[in-house]
């Protein structure tokens, strides 16, 4: 059997479905965390009144990032307030639902990253991009992947690099570092032992 003709039998079985999907994330969370169902139901209903649009993406979005993200739901709340300071014109519940790990990131780094991003691009609207593509900023080195696009694409000025990105915005992907390629995911219980001994919010995983 293919792994596309095996993606398709999962995806028709039988209960795999929204309510499904939303059972096995709570059933998850409650093992990690040792919480009861109420518990869990509790801290994601809260979780998704402050990110709308996240509980429709379930079973698509990874569950150690929801795992993660349930521990400390008090923190999601801060961290939404400060995305909104650093890109005010920003769809955040399109953001955070499409890429919620973008709430685990530091505050540091993702001030870093969008601010290599308005310094190497400053006539894009960033918030808008961003909004739409959240993805890009799984890129730790954007300075140096706006830098090798133009390389690449022979754009010799700021207009080109604009119109270019401005056209395809996932473009910046094609030049990632072979690191930023790989999609890390060391593990639910693992992530969740650094956030409950401290480390609230880290790109590392």
């Amino acid at each position: 059997m293919g792994e596309e003709e095996s993606r398709e039998n999962i995806a028709e079985q039988p209960g795999w479905n929204a309510e499904g999907k939303l059972r096995f994330c709570v059933m998850t969370v409650g093992d990690e965390l040792g919480l009861t169902e109420e518990e869990v139901e509790e801290r994601l209903g809260n979780l998704f009144a402050l990110v709308p649009g996240l509980e429709e993406r379930i079973g698509e979005v990874k569950i150690a990032d929801i795992v993660r993200l349930a521990a400390r739901v008090p923190d999601v709340a801060t961290k939404m307030i400060r995305l909104r300071s650093l890109l005010p014109e920003a769809d955040l519940a399109k953001m955070t639902s499409l890429r919620p790990s973008v709430l685990l990131e530091t505050d540091e780094e993702l001030g870093r990253k969008v601010g290599e991003l308005r310094e190497s691009c400053p006539r894009l609207r960033w918030d808008a991009v961003l909004s739409d593509f959240p993805e890009i900023l799984g890129i730790r080195d954007l300075r140096g992947s706006v830098l090798l696009l133009k390389e690449k694409l022979s754009l010799e000025d700021d207009e080109s690099v604009t119109k270019a990105l401005g056209g395809n915005p996932l473009l910046l992907l094609s030049v990632q570092s072979r690191q930023d390629m790989i999609s890390y995911d060391n593990g639910t219980w693992a992530q969740v032992q650094a956030t409950i001994s401290g480390d609230k919010f880290s790109d590392g995983w």
